[in-house]
């Protein structure tokens, strides 16, 4: 497929994965044109844990997104998630003694350059290096320091790193799919593109993003992303309470989540549910209210760890104007975004992927808003290495090492290579 023209994204999830592609029109509006699903196999809490299954997977997602779409999908954009993925500040400097010489691009670049973690241990790749503030001669607080005047520009950046491992799995599970890796996004960097807005952005917001395997914790603010963790909890602990504590299959646990699950106690619904359950007992009933207990103590712990990493890890003192908002297949979950709203004291709102057109009816749910963030940030990030003559288009660094040795073994280790898009 013509790069300059169309562009794919790959959300490998602990449930689902999804692959879309889209078409950049000449007014810049980002539409899709090509969807694919698949039930998620070999992935728990995020990460692959079996190969073979994941690529099925994946090819699965990918060849029905091309087939959709009528084009055939050479590189995307993978989406990374799991607990192994953590950030941290740096600060880089460059001096010149020319102070008549303004700020440009390539001043900027030396300076983030700077602030590159060289002493990452060698089970780590970084994936994204993200300025988020810059000073001037030790003024702080600039945000956008080009064609300013200085003799030493200072930039301050969020690191945000992930298990070499981890990486791997995702390129080679692409890769084995005829397909290549062209970036990898971290999910709640990636969900963060399609769920806030422009004002959320600004002001401040926490973004919740709640998948399968883990929460990511994302804080915005003056536009830039200043802080993100990631929680060990998901979308699966939820269920696999209900499978736990009412000894039914997990299967059933997830219906029951989805079709009468909820956190408030005035839910509404049946006052008791008919489940399957294991041994050949055939049914049993259980009660609803039971239900909501056991899915409300969990979200509670959400809460409660969400609160802590913000106030002690990010070190903000108060929940941020514009409050939280809630991505990922856990949002769903009914009455979260009230139980939250509650015990925050602050706006909440459960977000729908935006920034995109033509997302099938679907899709347009907080599930979703990963893969349709990676295919804005997939697009974003080449038209701007298009536009300054870089191949990658994060900031000309060049793809993480995981990435180049994988391609070369996978290529090595079957016939024939994948066609250039």
């Amino acid at each position: 497929m013509q790069d300059s023209t169309y562009y794919a994204a790959l959300d490998i999830g602990t449930s689902v994965v999804c692959a879309l592609v889209g078409r950049l029109h000449h007014n810049g509006v980002l539409e899709v044109i090509g969807s694919g699903l698949a039930p998620s196999r070999g992935v728990q809490k995020g990460v692959i844990v079996h190969i073979a299954e994941a690529q099925a997977a994946v090819r699965e997602a990918l060849e029905e997104a091309s087939r959709t779409a009528g084009v055939e999908v050479g590189w995307v954009t993978a989406t990374v998630g799991g607990s192994h993925i953590e950030a941290f500040s740096r600060w880089g400097t460059v001096s010149s003694t020319h102070y008549a010489l303004p700020i440009t691009h390539e001043t900027l670049e030396r300076a983030v350059d700077a602030a590159y973690p060289r002493d990452l241990p060698p089970d780590r790749e970084l994936l994204h290096l993200l300025p988020k503030g810059y000073s001037l001669d030790g003024l702080d607080g600039i945000r956008n320091p080009l064609g300013m005047h200085a003799t030493r520009l200072g930039v301050e950046v969020v690191c945000i790193t992930a298990a070499a491992t981890p990486l791997r799995a995702v390129v080679q599970a692409v890769e084995h799919s005829r397909c290549r890796v062209r970036y990898l996004v971290a999910k709640g960097l990636a969900s963060g593109e399609a769920a806030l807005t422009r004002d959320e952005r600004e002001v401040g917001v926490l973004l919740l993003d709640i998948g399968g395997g883990s929460t990511t914790l994302a804080h915005y603010r003056h536009g830039v992303l200043t802080h993100l963790a990631v929680l060990p909890v998901g979308g699966w602990h939820f269920t696999n309470d209900l499978a736990v504590a009412f000894n039914m299959p997990w299967d059933v646990a997830e219906d029951v989540k989805v079709r009468w699950g909820g956190v408030l106690p005035d839910g509404g619904g049946p006052e008791t549910i008919e489940v399957a359950a294991f041994g050949g007992r055939g049914a049993s009933r259980i009660e609803r209210r039971e239900v909501t207990r056991y899915l409300r103590e969990r979200a509670l712990e959400v809460l409660r760890l969400a609160y802590y990493t913000l106030r002690h890890s990010f070190g903000l003192p108060a929940m941020p104007p514009a409050g939280v908002v809630l991505s990922g297949g856990g949002a769903s979950l009914g009455g979260l975004d009230a139980l939250f709203r509650q015990g925050l004291d602050a706006p909440v709102r459960v977000a729908s992927p935006r920034g995109v057109e033509g997302l099938p009816q679907g899709m347009q749910s907080p599930a979703y808003t990963a893969v349709v963030g990676a295919l804005l940030w997939g697009t974003r990030q080449a038209i701007s290495g298009r536009a300054r003559g870089m191949q990658n288009g994060a900031r000309g660094r060049p793809l993480p090492a995981v990435m180049q040795w994988l391609r070369a073994r996978v290529r090595a280790d079957r016939p024939g290579t994948p066609r250039a898009s």
